[in-house]
């Protein structure tokens, strides 16, 4: 290889030859102001990928996780670039959006000048979208009012008040 080459970056991705896992590239609208697709390596071991499946992958310069769309499972081989990066997570197994969604969200993006990424992440419900665990706090008492320490404050001691009465009525 010579000087130029390597400035310029004449490099293949990596295949399963040169990292000794199997990769495929796909194609990935991130859910940013951004146009157009970005190739991602897809691990072997996430499966088939499936367009419309959603996924995090490292993306802009500081690598921040960003939520996005396959949308392309077969990807031309590239002639130049650089080295790729892989997708982080599968966030879904199943492909949430079907065919008739997919040319739907493109005609969206094409009319009103929005990026597939944004669109496509404007179609899922919130609730699906948001992917919150929901917690409960459960507390109990296990000592009496006498026992409780005197340098509590005055909110703390209604606090505890409150979860005595609160126990005691079941």
């Amino acid at each position: 290889m010579g000087f130029m080459d390597g400035l310029f970056g004449h490099h293949r991705a990596p295949t399963s030859e040169t990292t000794g896992q199997k990769t495929r590239v796909v194609g990935v609208a991130v859910n940013a102001n951004v146009w157009g697709s970005f190739d991602y390596l897809w691990p072997e071991a996430l499966g088939t990928a499936v367009v419309a499946q959603r996924v995090r992958v490292p993306f802009g310069r500081g690598d921040r996780k960003h939520l996005g769309f396959v949308v392309a499972t077969e990807v031309p081989d590239r002639t130049g670039g650089g080295k790729l990066k892989s997708i982080c997570e599968l966030v879904d197994s199943e492909p949430l959006l079907d065919e008739q969604l997919l040319k739907l969200a493109e005609w969206i993006s094409h009319y009103y000048l929005s990026p597939l990424g944004m669109t496509l992440a404007a179609m899922v419900p919130g609730a699906i979208g948001v992917s919150r665990r929901r917690t409960e706090t459960v507390a109990s008492l296990s000592s009496a009012p006498s026992d409780w320490h005197a340098a509590l404050g005055p909110r703390q001691r209604r606090v505890l008040d409150e979860l005595l009465e609160a126990k005691r009525q079941g």
